[in-house]
């Protein structure tokens, strides 16, 4: 990676954050300063001053933040105006580097533990040099992983624009006496910004909160109190099922949760075929296959993921991103989209929980942030609210249905019976 392609973002302050900037400059790197006016820096190079409508875009709700975090910060201005520059450097970081101290709830000490949680609900990838243990670690989406140093954290996103490559030339290491860039040695907390196009939350001027929907078994955050309709939700396979719609607007900004509920699937879809099926139940496809069930109801149940994402591929907008993802380990579908008309932007994650259809969306406007805060804060819950975390990857057709879907089907055979009846002899060349 040449050091002309790279470009630190940072805060210029005393301590990591101008050895940082130091270092780049020695090596030829471009560097950004986010501030703002009043704020004493020691980097004076590539400074951007915020401000006032660039730093409310950027704004924070402490209360979201003191929650989040699980400790109380002061309501200060500048302490506020500080968070919003982090948002400028996490929102402009590809990868992002920490130093600090990981506390036992798995955040980060101090002011720069916002940037560490904002990093992580950006998904983007994290690592923090630990102060009090003297190590590296990853954050892995759900935990910190120590490093060894033979896994030292390496810069591996060079991000390429229309301007410019971004990435970052500073290495980082760690022995003994402490962390250390280049040759200079240090002990300090600071934000550490590796760079990128991307940008990945709303405006946090909105009061995001999360809610818990305890009877419907998850939870996400919302920009306000959603509105909860009852509606029906049509599979593939024709049944009507019982569904419930939960949405906010705010503007142009719109996010919806719709959940269907296919534990109703094998009734409905029995009593449809019930009205075409003959009483002796012929060789008719919809009412006597055992392995789809009557009606298709074992169909339509595995294939509901697929279905709501045909939904999505339905829709005036052109396919940016589609992949096998997971919340909270419940696998599913990721969708992001460009809707033709006006631009914007559909980021859409499709489950299925406990046999129940889990569709969440948000569409913002094409200029504007993804919507992280409420894509990556999906989850579940229990009938008395209580999150559910697994231990592995977890399928709904294996967990809930284990004797229809097996995880190791047995074998019947391997076709060279010949079709011959039990203990007689096959026909010479049969069944190959």
């Amino acid at each position: 990676m040449k050091p002309s392609d790279c470009i630190l973002f940072s805060g210029g302050a005393p301590g990591a954050e101008a050895a940082f900037g130091a270092c780049a400059e020695t090596h030829g790197a471009e560097e950004v300063n986010f501030t703002f006016d009043g704020h004493n820096i020691d980097r004076h190079r590539g400074v951007r001053v915020l401000n006032h409508e660039e730093l409310l875009a950027g704004d924070v709700s402490l209360e979201y933040v003191s929650k989040l975090m699980r400790r109380r910060y002061t309501d200060s201005p500048t302490l506020r105006r500080i968070l919003q520059t982090l948002w400028y450097q996490v929102n402009n970081g590809q990868e992002i580097y920490v130093v600090g101290a990981i506390q036992d709830d798995d955040t980060v000490r101090g002011g720069t533990g916002w940037g560490a949680e904002f990093a992580k609900l950006c998904n983007k990838p994290l690592s923090v040099f630990d102060q009090v243990k003297d190590r590296w670690c990853r954050w892995t989406g759900s935990a910190w992983q120590a490093l060894d140093a033979a896994r030292l954290p390496v810069i591996t996103h060079p991000h390429f624009n229309p301007e410019s490559f971004l990435a970052v030339l500073v290495r980082l290491k760690a022995d003994t006496t402490g962390f250390l860039p280049e040759d200079s040695e240090m002990r300090v907390t600071a934000l550490l910004l590796a760079s990128v196009l991307c940008v990945c939350a709303p405006a946090f001027a909105q009061d995001w909160d999360q809610y818990t929907f305890k009877e419907d078994g998850f939870k996400v955050d919302f920009p306000a109190q959603p509105k909860v309709a009852t509606t029906t939700f049509k599979s593939e396979y024709g049944a009507d099922l019982p569904a419930k719609v939960y949405s906010v607007d705010q503007g142009r900004e719109h996010y919806k949760v719709t959940i269907a509920d296919y534990t109703q699937a094998p009734r409905i879809l029995d009593e449809n075929a019930k009205k075409t099926c003959p009483t002796d139940y012929p060789d008719e496809r919809s009412c006597g296959l055992v392995n789809a069930g009557r009606g298709y109801w074992k169909e339509d149940l595995a294939g509901a993921v697929l279905w709501a994402t045909v939904g999505f591929l339905q829709r005036d907008a052109k396919l940016t991103h589609l992949a096998f993802a997971w919340q909270d380990l419940v696998q599913g579908h990721e969708i992001q989209m460009i809707n033709n008309a006006d631009k914007s932007r559909t980021f859409g994650f499709i489950a299925m929980h406990k046999d129940h259809l889990y569709i969440f969306e948000a569409t913002v406007p094409g200029n504007a942030a993804p919507p992280g805060l409420f894509q990556q804060s999906a989850g579940w819950v229990d009938a008395n609210g209580n999150g559910v975390r697994y231990q592995s990857i977890y399928s709904d057709v294996y967990a809930e249905h284990p004797d229809v879907f097996p995880g190791q089907p047995k074998l019947t055979g391997q076709g060279r019976g010949g079709g011959a009846a039990p203990g007689a002899t096959p026909a010479p060349g049969a069944g190959r």
